[in-house]
């Protein structure tokens, strides 16, 4: 549930790409070229002073992540904090999370998306799924059908 004036750790997560797209989305998001990690090393990551989600709505400290969890199946992660206090309408920062991964996931062509709480594979503490809305989304809009109907 969202506290007002509470910080919390939320994470982007893309999922299943080989090598070479997982490469390609995170040198989109960083701005710069960056290589996944080899087999011996599992997880690659890079800090990030701002990051712009939409036109007007930036994060700030953003840790993107590339990990190796298969011998060809790879993860960007994207991790930062929010303050509550800074988005007393959390349904804006949500919504355009939600409307940069639908791009990205167009433009990639990626399957699978998702987006919570910090670890953000928790499904009770998603913002959505895919293109669904979660709980957390759910509680900051004031109720909503159950994603995981439709998920």
């Amino acid at each position: 549930m969202i506290r007002s004036g509470s910080t919390e750790l939320l994470e982007i997560v893309f999922e299943g790409m080989s090598e070479g797209l997982a490469s390609e989305v995170a040198t989109t998001i960083t701005g710069f070229a960056i290589a996944p990690p080899s087999a011996d090393e599992g997880v690659r990551g890079y800090g990030i002073e701002s990051f712009s989600l939409s036109p007007g709505i930036s994060l700030h400290q953003v840790h993107v992540r590339i990990l190796r969890y298969d011998q060809d199946q790879f993860d960007v992660e994207l991790n930062f904090i929010v303050d509550y206090r800074d988005w007393p309408d959390a349904c804006i920062l949500y919504d355009a999370m939600l409307r940069y991964t639908e791009m990205v996931a167009s433009k990639y062509r990626i399957e699978s998306r998702y987006a919570g709480m910090e670890p953000a594979v928790d499904e009770d503490t998603r913002i959505f799924t895919n293109g669904c809305k979660g709980p957390l989304y759910s509680a900051c809009a004031g109720g909503g059908d159950d994603w995981r109907k439709r998920h």
